[in-house]
C-alpha cells in the first residue's frame, strides 16, 4: 500500500473518517439535548438521566482524546481500523437508547429504569473494548487503568443484569468522581 499521495498519508487518510464517525455521534447527543429542551414541557425531567446524558458524553470526548496514541494503529489492518471504530458505533447505539423518542409525557426516571439494563450493558461493553483494544493493538497502559476499566465493565455489567437502583446511583456517583479525577489528573 502507497504511504502518501500527494503529502496525504494513509493515517490521516483513515482519521478523517474516524473524527467524522465521532463527530456524526457527538452531534447525535447535542440533537438529543436539543429535542428534550424544545418538548421540555413533555418530559418529566430526572436528574439521574441527565447525568448519565452528561457522563457518557464526557466519556465519548475522553475517548477521542485516548484515540491519539492509538492512531498509528489504524492502518495496520481493517481489522484494526473497525477496532477503533467499535468504541463510537458503542456510544451511538448508548445515546440512541438514552435519549427517549418523542412520545408524549415520558417520565425520565421510568424510562432510564427501562433502559439501563441496555444502557449499562453497552457501557460494560465499551470497557471490555477498551481494554481489548489495548491488548490486542499492544498500546503502553499503566497498570491502575486496566484495573480500573476492568472494574468498571463489571459494574457495569452487574448493574445492567440486577437493574438494582441504589447500585446504579453508586455508579452515577462514581462515574461522576471518575470524570473529575481525569480531568485533573489525566490519565
Amino acid at each position: 500500500m502507497m504511504e502518501e499521495i500527494k503529502g496525504f498519508s494513509h493515517v490521516e487518510y483513515l482519521a478523517i473518517f474516524l473524527a467524522m464517525v465521532f463527530a456524526f455521534v457527538v452531534a447525535e447527543f447535542f440533537e438529543g439535548w436539543s429535542s428534550m429542551l424544545k418538548r421540555k414541557g413533555r418530559y418529566i425531567p430526572y436528574w439521574e438521566h441527565t447525568l448519565w446524558t452528561i457522563i457518557l458524553f464526557i466519556s465519548l470526548i475522553i475517548n477521542w482524546f485516548l484515540v491519539w496514541p492509538r492512531l498509528q494503529y489504524i492502518d495496520k489492518s481493517m481489522v484494526t481500523f473497525f477496532l477503533l471504530l467499535l468504541p463510537a458505533l458503542v456510544f451511538k447505539i448508548a445515546g440512541d437508547f438514552l435519549f427517549p423518542k418523542l412520545i408524549n409525557n415520558i417520565d425520565l426516571k421510568l424510562y432510564l429504569d427501562e433502559k439501563s439494563g441496555i444502557i449499562f450493558s453497552l457501557l460494560g461493553f465499551y470497557e471490555f473494548l477498551q481494554i481489548s483494544i489495548d491488548y490486542i493493538l499492544e498500546v503502553e497502559v499503566v497498570f491502575y487503568i486496566t484495573i480500573f476499566r476492568f472494574t468498571l465493565m463489571l459494574w457495569s455489567f452487574l448493574v445492567a443484569y440486577t437493574v438494582n437502583h441504589k447500585l446504579r446511583k453508586i455508579l452515577s456517583y462514581v462515574g461522576v468522581f471518575m470524570i473529575i479525577y481525569i480531568f485533573i489528573h489525566g490519565f
